[in-house]
């Protein structure tokens, strides 16, 4: 899969006004030291323009990144950036989904205050109900025994499991784990919404393996499987798009919690969450019951 990359450059005219030639360099590497990197595209900075998105079809989700700014002869006019990944998920609120929703609001020159409003929104969600609500790369989880409810039968995934391939339990806080029989569990809970993750995994009444209950343990509980939702869901990707435009139109107005009007008629808004944007998010926090 193609890892998207955006890069924010300081500030492009003055890069160009020092140097006509400017451009910036992106390299990838796989590890955070760039032992042996790999250039993976440079171009000309424009005028005006700070922000660049670059498609990188050889990254992958663990693919580490700097840049740097060069002159026509590959002579670097910066340091290297400090290296970064890149949180290759599915957005909640998307660039594209909040200037729909504004229509003739918003231009290409309000792109970099725009997704520093969406990532606020985005952050503020997880923030919020614990976890990312959307598909996960993950394939193991590593949680605490020690978090076990119902007398160390039940414990919950955050974030929400879709499947269990394996599931490893030691008995004690570094132990050797061993393989629970796979019907002696079951993910739960089976009234959920189109989507949604089971929440948690809990033995059953009789068991036939090793495991019955979860040990009272740290990291002592190993899942392989595939977790998180298998798409945002689409109310809270109205909520976090909703919000996003509100903040876009409340930033001139200092947040003002009364609203009103401008002297030219135009509406002041408040960025605040509405208690029934809340109740929503909230319905998302883990262990809340939450059924079609």
């Amino acid at each position: 899969m193609s890892i998207k990359v955006v890069v924010h450059i300081g500030n492009a005219t003055d890069w160009l006004t020092a140097d006509a030639t400017a451009s910036y360099r992106l390299d990838r590497d796989t590890t955070a030291a760039f032992a042996a990197p790999t250039e993976v595209t440079t171009a000309t900075l424009t005028t005006g323009v700070d922000r660049y998105e670059v498609w990188d079809a050889s990254g992958v989700s663990t693919s580490w990144y700097r840049f740097r700014i060069e002159d026509d002869s590959d002579s670097p006019l910066s340091p290297w950036s400090t290296p970064f990944q890149v949180l290759a998920v599915e957005p909640i609120a998307t660039l594209a989904g909040v200037k729909q929703r504004l229509g003739t609001g918003a231009t290409s020159v309000d792109d970099d205050v725009l997704d520093d409003i969406i990532a606020g929104v985005n952050a503020e969600i997880v923030r919020r109900i614990g976890y990312y609500p959307g598909p996960s790369s993950d394939t193991t989880k590593t949680l605490h025994g020690f978090d076990a409810v119902r007398s160390g039968r039940r414990l919950w995934v955050p974030g929400g499991v879709r499947s269990v391939t394996s599931l490893t339990i030691a008995d004690t806080t570094g132990g050797s784990g061993t393989a629970a029989t796979g019907t002696d569990y079951v993910l739960g809970p089976s009234d959920r919404r189109p989507g949604q993750p089971y929440g948690y995994i809990e033995f059953v009444d009789v068991t036939t393996g090793a495991w019955s209950y979860f040990p009272a343990a740290y990291s002592n509980v190993v899942i392989v499987g595939l977790f998180g939702w298998s798409s945002v869901p689409d109310d809270l990707e109205h909520i976090a798009t909703a919000w996003a435009v509100r903040r876009w139109k409340a930033r001139a107005s200092g947040d003002a919690d009364a609203l009103g009007s401008d002297e030219f008629g135009g509406a002041i808004i408040s960025d605040r969450m509405p208690a029934e944007w809340r109740r929503i998010i909230d319905a998302y926090r883990i262990g809340t019951p939450m059924v079609a």
